[in-house]
């Protein structure tokens, strides 16, 4: 009996353990990375988590119709934002009217 309750004992601890390291491994060991297109309307990005297309942004957030960035420059600018905002557990990364223009993003577009 008490050889079966040290067994038990020892499995129950091992199971939490994994179960808790798995949980951080999966959190921290996520590959983000962002890519840069260009659009009919300028340029857009697509954010990928480990490999899988997670946030296809071909205009510019926070901002009515259809604009897209005007350069590569800006669009990466606001993905690296995006970016980093997902690593910090925040998602979907809102990206607001402020962030765009504290990063010299037009936001006037008609």
């Amino acid at each position: 009996m008490a050889i079966a309750v040290i067994v038990f004992t020892i499995l129950l601890v091992e199971g939490c353990a994994g179960r808790s390291s798995n949980k951080m491994m999966s959190t921290d060991s996520k590959v983000i990375e962002y890519v840069v297109f260009e659009t009919e309307h300028g340029y857009g990005y697509k954010i990928y988590i480990d490999g899988k297309l997670s946030i296809n942004q071909p205009n510019i957030p926070a901002l009515q119709g259809m604009a897209g960035f005007d350069s590569e420059a800006d669009a990466s600018k606001i993905a690296e934002l995006a970016v980093s905002k997902i690593k910090k557990g925040i998602m979907p990364p809102t990206i607001s009217l402020e962030e765009l223009e504290a990063n010299g993003i037009k936001t006037d577009i008609k």
